[in-house]
Formats: structure tokens, sequence, C-alpha cells
């Protein structure tokens, strides 16, 4: 039928070819409904009605986005119904590592200046995918199916959300989506030690790269925050001859954070104010300084009310 459609195309008979394109995509529709009851045909049926919508989409100029993403939709599934007939009682941790690679695929291919219409249907499919992969981490993990060193596994998101929202900031939502990944994903990590360690560092990391983008109040406080979980982390894992620091045990290292906290803040508070007396406006640098100083300010106030709630009980 395709072949038919190309042939009316060269003949100049658009409306034949476009009755025939329409008449391909029902029979391959049909041709799904009675493949759905084997897996094998399922695949292949897949297969053909993918390449079919293809063809067809290509045909249009511009491409309609609903049959760019119908076409983008059916080949996913195309492939994750060929791997799932071929290897039936594929492992979940397999199954983790395939979604999240197909994941950083899509993203990769949303990143350019040309076929504009197919590389924002790859960011977008690339999310749906980056969801699917954290809920299917997190019901692995619930149910016991994956050790917990699997939760590294997770930090995969938010690292690839963050690489295209620096390189491709025009991509919506690419900034709120990488902090968010960043929020869902760290905690995963807390329950071995050398897991909290990565996650907790990474979590530093991102933030602190998408505050020299992206300069926000919420994204620097995060900063701050993973940043002395980090700490308190390496304090507590890393340190050799450190004992384990359980309830009251803290209060002597909360203290020394506050004051650091408060050092930090000073330091930083000087720093905006000189660089502003000089250039006589504000940077990007006088900016983060002023972020990171409120933030400091912030989690420094959190913190000593926390210890002297915790001296008062």
């Amino acid at each position: 039928m395709v072949g038919l459609s190309d042939w009316l195309y060269r003949r100049c008979q658009p409306r034949l070819g476009q009755l025939t394109e329409k008449l391909a995509i029902a029979l391959a529709l049909f041709s799904l409904a009675v493949g759905s009851l084997d897996l094998t045909v399922l695949a292949l049926c897949l297969i053909v009605i993918t390449l079919t919508l293809l063809v067809v989409t290509l045909r249009r100029s511009p491409s309609p986005s609903i049959l760019i993403n119908a076409t983008h939709a059916l080949g996913l599934l195309a492939i994750a119904v060929a791997i799932a007939d071929r290897w039936p009682d594929l492992p979940a941790g397999y199954w983790l590592l395939i979604s999240l690679g197909f994941t950083w695929l899509e993203w990769g291919l949303s990143l350019g200046d040309r076929y504009q219409p197919w590389r924002r249907s790859a960011w977008y499919f690339g999310c749906v995918l980056a969801g699917l992969s954290y809920f299917n981490l997190l019901a692995a993990l619930d149910r016991d199916l994956l050790s917990a060193s699997w939760s590294v596994a997770g930090l995969a998101l938010p690292v690839g959300l963050a690489f295209v929202a620096v390189r491709a900031p025009e991509r919506r939502y690419g900034y709120e989506f990488s902090l968010l990944a960043v929020g869902a994903t760290v905690p995963l990590t807390l329950l071995l030690p050398w897991t909290r360690l990565v996650g907790l560092g990474t979590g530093t990391f991102l933030t602190g790269l998408l505050s020299r983008f992206w300069p926000r109040r919420s994204v620097t406080r995060l900063s701050v925050f993973f940043g002395l979980g980090w700490g308190a982390g390496l304090i507590q894992d890393v340190i050799p001859g450190l004992p384990k620091f359980t309830g009251v045990q803290w209060y002597p290292i909360g203290a020394i954070a506050v004051l650091g906290l408060w050092m930090l803040q000073q330091v930083l508070w000087r720093r905006v104010g000189s660089t502003s007396a000089d250039l006589g406006e504000e940077t990007l640098g006088v900016r983060l300084s002023s972020l990171y100083a409120q933030a400091v300010r912030y989690l420094g106030l959190c913190a000593e009310r926390r210890a002297a709630a915790g001296s008062d009980g």
C-alpha cells in the first residue's frame, strides 16, 4: 500500500496518494489488533505500523506533530515489545538500564538545530521515559527486586536533564525538571554509606551547576543543603578513627556548622558589597553571591533553631 501511494504521488495524484496512505494505516491498525494475541506477531506488527507512519509523516510538509509523536511512540513500543519477546525473563535491573539508555538516547537526539519538530518530540519522550525509569526504580527498590546499590543508577536522570538544560536552554522546563529530578533521586541514595556520599555529592554538584545557569533561591538552598549533608556523611562514614555519632553527639558538630555558615555568609555579603561598589551594577557573580549568602543565612537559622530545640528537649 505504501508503494502504491508512492507511485500515485509520482504520477501527480496527491488525493489518491493520501487516500492510499489512510488505507495503509487502517490496514496496519487492523493487523495490530489481530497480532495482539501473540507477542512475536505483535512486535512485527508494531514495526510495520511504525515504518508505515514514518513514510506517511515524512511525506507531509510540514510534518504534523500528531504524526511525529505517534511514530515516535509506536517505535519505542515496538522496541520494548521486541525485547520482552526475545528475553521474557529479563531481570528488573536490565530493564532499568535499558530505559535509562533510551532516555539518554532521546535527550541526545533532542540536541541540535535541524529537524526541530522531531527533536522536540525526542525531548518530551525522553522526559516520559525518565518518569517511567524513576518509578520503575522506586518500585524495584520497594519490592526488593534490586539492592540499594542500584539507587545510584537513578542519578543518571538528573545528570542527563542538567546536561540538556545547559546545552539547550530553549527546551521547555529543562531547568525545572533537572531540579525536580535531583530532589527525587538523591533521597533514594541515602540507604548505604557509599551511595549516600555519591548521591549527596552529585546533588551538590548539579545544583551548583544549575545555579550558575538558572540562579534561583531554591537552587542555592538545595546546593548548600546537599553540601552540608555530604560533609556530614564524610565525617560519619569516611574519616577514620571517628566514632559513629548519635543524638546529642552531633550537637558540637552542628554548632561548628552554624558558626561556619555564619562566617561564610559574612564573606559572601562582603563580596557582594565590594563587587557592587566597583561595578555599579548587579552581575551574575554578584547575584549568585547574594543568593548563596541568603541560602547560608537561611540554613544557618534552621540549624540554630534545631540545636536550640534539641538542647531544650
